[in-house]
């Protein structure tokens, strides 16, 4: 069986129907460090990224939509790196 990693983007995509929105987005990061960066987007989600929170470097790997896939994801993450968290829930308010 193929693993299903690396892919081009990692968690759930945006709702196409307005009356799902506001939804709350749960993003999943791991610490940062260019090593770490360049191991998640070989082995796991090309579209991970450097930012800030809390006046701290981290990697964003992904958001999901449902709290349980993003702890699922997160135990994934910390198999390979050392500190993968969930972040604060991000909401948005409206189809972009």
């Amino acid at each position: 069986m193929r693993s299903p990693f690396p892919r081009a983007s990692c968690g759930d995509v945006l709702p196409t129907q307005s009356s799902e929105y506001p939804i709350d987005f749960y993003p999943v990061f791991i610490d940062f460090s260019e090593e770490n960066l360049e191991t998640v987007k070989d082995k796991f989600c090309r579209d991970s990224y450097p930012t800030s929170r809390e006046n701290k470097q981290y990697i964003k790997v992904a958001s999901f939509s449902d709290y349980k896939k993003a702890e699922e994801f997160k135990s994934l993450m910390s198999k390979t790196f050392n500190n993968a968290e969930i972040g604060s829930p991000i909401t948005i308010k409206k189809p972009q």
